[in-house]
C-alpha cells in the first residue's frame, strides 16, 4: 500500500485499551523523507525509513478520552513529486501488552 498524497490516516474505534502500538514496514522512494507521527493532532515521534530497502519500526502509544480517535502519518519530503514517498508493505494498530 502507498501513503495517499502526504499523509496517511488510520481511525481508531472509541471501544478498545487505550495502550496501543503501531506496526510498520516500510520504505522511502526517495532519499531525505521522513514520516511525522501524530495522534489526534499531537505530534508523538518521527521516523525515517530508508531508500530502496524495507525497515520493520514499532511505536507504542497511549490514547486518552472518550470517542474515536486518528493516528496520521504525515510524509515530508526534501522535493516536491506525485509519486507517493512511502511504500508500506505494512501499517497496523495493535493492543500494547506490557511484558510479563
Amino acid at each position: 500500500m502507498h501513503g495517499s498524497s502526504s499523509t496517511t490516516k488510520l481511525t481508531i474505534a472509541p471501544e478498545g485499551p487505550s495502550g496501543l502500538r503501531l506496526i510498520a514496514r516500510a520504505k522511502s522512494q526517495f532519499p531525505g523523507v521522513q514520516i511525522q507521527i501524530c495522534v489526534d493532532d499531537q505530534p508523538i515521534s518521527t521516523w525515517a525509513p530508508p531508500q530502496n530497502e524495507f525497515q520493520d519500526f514499532t511505536l507504542p502509544f497511549i490514547i486518552h478520552g472518550g470517542g474515536p480517535h486518528e493516528l496520521e502519518l504525515r510524509f515530508t519530503a526534501p522535493h516536491t513529486t506525485s509519486q507517493s514517498p512511502i511504500t508500506f508493505t505494512r501499517l497496523q494498530i495493535i493492543p500494547d501488552c506490557p511484558p510479563q
